[in-house]
């Protein structure tokens, strides 16, 4: 199910894909040490600065969300949106696993642009260069990762339809990047600078330290929810 997409062809388009924030389904893994009230705050945060970020970066943009209808998903856009000029479009994912909810939410954008990239809202202190970078290389090859430490990846584009790089991939493993890569030539693809994803208390940590000093497109809720809780927490816990 989609919402009504852009009628004009983009040559750049950027997918956000994310779930709906709700209360003890979002950074799950956190929850032993925030305690699900935290982790809600923190994701909320973390989605409301992917989607700020993304109005730095000159392309379309659209937000396919898990979890929720499309008046929920409005409503939260326009919270994060509040006076901002620019637009997003709001989507809902289709599909029974990763790969297919983002294969679907590929050719939908496709139709409209030429070159595609997708990431999700775990990496908010990537540099935004990442993102203007993956379109600069989509000109030249038809597949672009950045690669995460843990084995996946925080952002894949496309400058054609691949759907194989979706397909029969462990989602959630170590393994996702190599199995993805396996499938292609080495002509097909670019890697870009490595990143991390926030999953446990010492990315948490990482994130605190790598937001000490602003930056282009610098996450600020993301930085004022890390700052509020560690001046609530007594045993610091990150």
């Amino acid at each position: 199910m989609k919402a009504d997409l852009a009628s004009a062809t983009a040559s750049n388009s950027l997918i956000i894909f994310a779930r709906y924030p709700r209360l003890g389904q979002v950074k799950t893994r956190l929850e032993p040490d925030l305690g699900a009230q935290r982790c809600l705050l923190l994701y909320e945060a973390m989605l409301a600065d992917c989607v700020e970020r993304s109005f730095l970066v000159d392309c379309s943009r659209y937000l396919f969300l898990d979890g929720c209808d499309f008046t929920e998903g409005r409503e939260l856009v326009q919270r994060i949106r509040n006076q901002n000029e620019h637009e997003i479009t709001v989507c809902l994912q289709e599909g029974t696993d990763l790969g297919e909810r983002m294969w679907k939410a590929y050719t939908e954008v496709s139709r409209h642009s030429s070159r595609v990239v997708i990431m999700g809202s775990d990496s908010p202190s990537a540099p935004l260069e990442f993102i203007r970078s993956a379109f600069d290389v989509l000109v030249d090859v038809p597949l672009v990762f950045g690669p995460v430490e843990d084995g996946g990846y925080y952002l894949i584009g496309l400058s054609g339809p691949r759907q194989e790089v979706f397909q029969s991939i462990q989602w959630g493993t170590s393994s996702v990047l190599a199995e993805t890569i396996a499938k292609l030539a080495h002509t097909d693809y670019k890697l870009l600078p490595e990143w991390y994803d926030i999953d446990d208390r010492d990315d948490l940590a990482r994130l605190a330290s790598d937001l000490a000093d602003p930056f282009e497109g610098y996450p600020r809720r993301t930085a004022e929810y890390l700052r509020e809780s560690k001046h609530l927490s007594s045993d610091d816990p990150f």
